[in-house]
């Protein structure tokens, strides 16, 4: 996994604090079937694509990037307010947050984030606007 010091905004990538549904991350006990893991494909892509990473992975990780990105002297304090109540909503819940990066010219998993998102397996909790 990528560590970087704050959440990413330029315009060859764009970020995401998402929440996924941890039954989804788990194979079926019947078949063993698992929908594409979002988290592992961008992890492998990363080798190749310097815009895909998982940057935080987990609660405190993430309230922690927040944190960082948005800092004291944000021209919005209340983004960051917003963000950290969506995410609590989160705190007590099935649900995995994450905070990810991908590249804007990867089709690929561009495409498997929106599938995720409308088959209900995963909710963009916020997205940099570019």
């Amino acid at each position: 996994m990528k560590i970087r010091e704050n959440l990413v905004s330029n315009s060859s990538s764009t970020s995401f604090i998402i929440a996924m549904s941890k039954k989804m991350l788990a194979p079926c006990k019947h078949c063993g079937f698992a929908p594409p893991n979002l988290l592992n494909q961008l992890e492998e892509s990363s080798v190749y694509n310097d815009n895909n990473s998982v940057d935080a992975k987990g609660m405190e990780a993430v309230e922690k990037s927040v944190g960082q990105y948005f800092g004291d002297d944000w021209s919005n304090p209340r983004e960051k307010e917003n963000i950290l109540e969506q995410l609590n909503k989160y705190k007590n819940s099935d649900k995995e947050v994450a905070y990810i990066s991908i590249s804007n010219h990867d089709e690929t998993l561009n495409s498997l984030l929106n599938c995720l998102v409308q088959r209900d397996d995963i909710e963009i909790i916020w997205k940099s606007i570019e």
